[in-house]
């Protein structure tokens, strides 16, 4: 079961994520009164485990009798994410290479197998945003488990109580230890453990999947013009990153707002499906991989050349990068990814 409406909100997610890494200093992103939300976009990715998790419980649901095959899986999860992800690594590390930047045997390693979440000190080593596929493989390693030995026959309220226990002790961990002497800031390997760790994130992606069970379980309810319970969800979200902004977002604060979400959203019919189902929109969702997991080196390569050319403003040059990396996602999607995911799903060893 696809849900169009959602694929749009993944490029929303993935555009404040690129402004978050490079543009918070470029207008509009620095007008005082947005600068605050941008400060906070780092919480796209936590949107983005939530909604991964609550698209691979609803993908999954037909295998419910007879669970999911792992190697199945684990191809078609590896199709997914795998060729742009070494694509994007390739390309940073040739960056790497002409700027004579010093990188490590073991960092290649730890990304080429996309572990280096895993390691406190080369959670951002390379290409940076890979850290968070770097969780985002852990995910896909546990989910056919959770779904074919917890979910599949786990009481809702149950499995909902064990979602929330388990956010409500992350939260409470990392907003203590963030004001404790183990943290020594960024960059630290006490950073990496705390923001980086695949474990820190488990929360969002198991109330994805929560989510998700909720919809296949009222999933015969007529959908509803549900845009305004929508609109006030994402204004509650703009509101708590002002009042909130003492505590850190990063390891899923706002994943109780975001599950209904996506649940609204999912079963929704008004005028804000109606415009996220439109072609161009899709699209947008559809390259959104690309784009994350680009986004550094094509930075990289701007901020170095463009000075070159005569583009020295750093704003100029945001937009640039921008517009150019939106062309090359678009292309890769169709000439590398697309067609790399076809190929792996048909390879027979």
């Amino acid at each position: 079961m696809r849900l169009e409406q959602l694929t749009f909100t993944r490029f929303i997610a993935v555009a404040a994520i690129v402004v978050f890494h490079f543009g918070t200093s470029v207008y509009p992103f620095n007008i005082p009164l947005l600068s605050p939300l941008f400060h906070a976009a780092y919480v796209g990715v936590s949107y983005m485990y939530l909604l991964s998790g609550f698209v691979m419980m609803i993908a999954y649901q037909h295998k419910k009798k007879e669970g999911i095959a792992l190697r199945t899986f684990y191809r078609n999860r590896l199709a997914r994410v795998y060729p742009m992800y070494v694509l994007a690594l390739v390309i940073t590390i040739f960056f790497y290479s002409i700027d004579e930047r010093i990188f490590s045997v073991q960092e290649v390693l730890l990304n080429v197998f996309a572990l280096q979440a895993w390691v406190p000190g080369d959670a951002l080593s390379l290409n940076a945003p890979g850290w968070s596929v770097s969780v985002e493989v852990f995910f896909y390693v546990l989910f056919p488990l959770l779904f074919n030995y917890v979910y599949r026959n786990g009481s809702f309220i149950k499995l909902m109580l064990i979602a929330i226990l388990l956010w409500l002790l992350t939260q409470v961990g990392l907003n203590i230890a963030l004001h404790t002497s183990f943290y020594k800031g960024f960059p630290s390997a006490s950073h990496d453990l705390l923001f980086y760790f695949p474990l820190m994130h488990l929360n969002e992606f198991i109330i994805g999947n929560i989510a998700g069970l909720l919809f296949v379980i009222r999933k015969e309810k007529q959908c509803r013009n549900n845009d305004g319970l929508l609109l006030l969800l994402v204004a509650i979200s703009v509101v708590g990153v002002y009042l909130l902004q003492h505590f850190s977002f990063h390891d899923g604060l706002f994943a109780l707002l975001y599950a209904p979400l996506l649940y609204c959203l999912s079963l929704n019919d008004g005028n804000i499906t109606r415009l996220f189902t439109k072609k161009i929109f899709v699209w947008a969702g559809e390259i959104s991989y690309a784009i994350f997991i680009l986004q550094k080196p094509f930075f990289l390569f701007g901020r170095k050349y463009l000075p070159s050319i005569g583009v020295k403003d750093s704003a100029i040059q945001f937009y640039i990068i921008f517009i150019l990396l939106l062309i090359f996602s678009f292309l890769t999607y169709r000439y590398v990814e697309t067609p790399a995911r076809k190929w792996i799903l048909q390879w027979k060893p």
